[in-house]
């Protein structure tokens, strides 16, 4: 139809391309011709200054600084910061409060469950209900969450493209809606402290909110509570996130300490900048980007939350479009301007 959008064909997404990379080149060449303090320019040239890799590599970066920023801070940054001699005596209690936050997740729709029911104005409960209600619901969060995992290994066999649409809206999830409500538990450092790996700790923190949300509306449902009981089920779910937490923010001397890196590991705090940006949409400098792409290894470059980069200084925008796929090894995809199985794009063929 004349309303919908034209997508653009394979020889204009190239055109923009080089035009592109001719402006980041240049741009590239005066910043590392100008002085700069110790940490703002980049320890060596990108040697791809493709437009698409800028945004790969600024996307996997946001994405890895905002779930474990202490392991961002050492692993890519190099920071030689002692994180954690500013939590003395709390790894002991970290044990605890883990315990007591994976009991939370158990207890809370249990609990729930059992009110509803007492509430319940129903004459007949769902043949499923006394199940929700009973200690057998405890082992829905294991269940849940093996589940989950199984799922996730097997998106494993497709390649990197065709996940895009379900990575993207998983990142959204995060961004506009967990991260806000667990601030504290994501610049925790579990590694360091009890041994265990973040990325695992993390994604057991969210599973466990959807386990709780879940089972609560299941028993909801169960008892005739639709509208009620979906309500309660969120505010259970904001509860869940008080208490975790609460139960898992690092002592704040840790947590100075790491806003304090972030702050002053490059010029015009970019890492606190990034750290702190939840959208889709980033706006850096050509230098900035630079920076971040020499940073961060090329084998972990992405497209992940951030889907769109604007150039500031080159008043620019990099979008998914821009991505050569194909000089990145990964076949073009939907979310990218799809192409037929004989190479041309959809424009092309019409």
């Amino acid at each position: 139809s004349e309303g919908r959008r034209r997508r653009p064909s394979r020889s204009e997404r190239e055109r923009r391309r080089r035009s592109l990379k001719a402006s980041l080149d240049g741009a590239l060449a005066n910043a590392m011709a100008e002085p700069d303090c110790e940490a703002g320019r980049p320890s060596s040239p990108p040697a791809d200054m493709d437009p698409g890799a800028l945004l790969l590599a600024a996307s996997a970066a946001h994405l890895s600084l905002a779930l474990s920023p202490v392991e961002f801070l050492r692993d890519v940054i190099g920071s030689t910061a002692q994180f954690h001699r500013r939590g003395e005596g709390y790894a002991c209690r970290q044990a605890v409060w883990l315990l007591l936050a994976a009991l939370v997740v158990g207890a809370l729709p249990l609990a729930y469950a059992r009110l509803a029911e007492r509430a319940s104005a129903a004459a007949d409960v769902a043949p499923w209900g006394a199940l929700v209600a009973s200690p057998w619901n405890l082992l829905a969060a294991p269940v849940f969450t093996m589940a989950l995992v199984a799922l996730w290994l097997a998106l494993d066999f497709l390649p990197m493209p065709r996940r895009l649409p379900l990575c993207f809206l998983c990142s959204l999830v995060f961004f506009s809606w967990l991260r806000q409500r667990l601030p504290g538990l994501l610049l925790n450092d579990f590694r360091a402290f009890a041994r265990l790996p973040n990325n695992a700790v993390r994604y057991f923190a969210f599973v466990g909110y959807f386990v709780v949300v879940l089972q609560a509306a299941a028993a909801s449902v169960a008892n005739g509570l639709f509208v009620t009981g979906g309500l309660a089920a969120l505010g259970l779910g904001e509860l869940y996130c008080l208490v975790v937490d609460a139960l898992l923010s690092p002592p704040a001397a840790f947590a100075s300490l790491v806003d304090s890196e972030l702050r002053v590991r490059a010029p015009g705090a970019l890492w606190k900048r990034l750290y702190d940006h939840s959208g889709a949409w980033l706006e850096l400098s050509s230098r900035e980007a630079a920076v971040i792409a020499s940073k961060v290894d090329r084998r972990f470059w992405a497209l992940r939350h951030v889907r769109t980069l604007a150039l500031s200084d080159l008043r620019l925008e990099i979008s998914a479009d821009d991505v050569d796929w194909d000089a990145l090894g990964h076949a073009p995809c939907a979310v990218c301007g799809a192409e037929s199985e004989d190479g041309r794009s959809d424009s092309d063929s019409d």
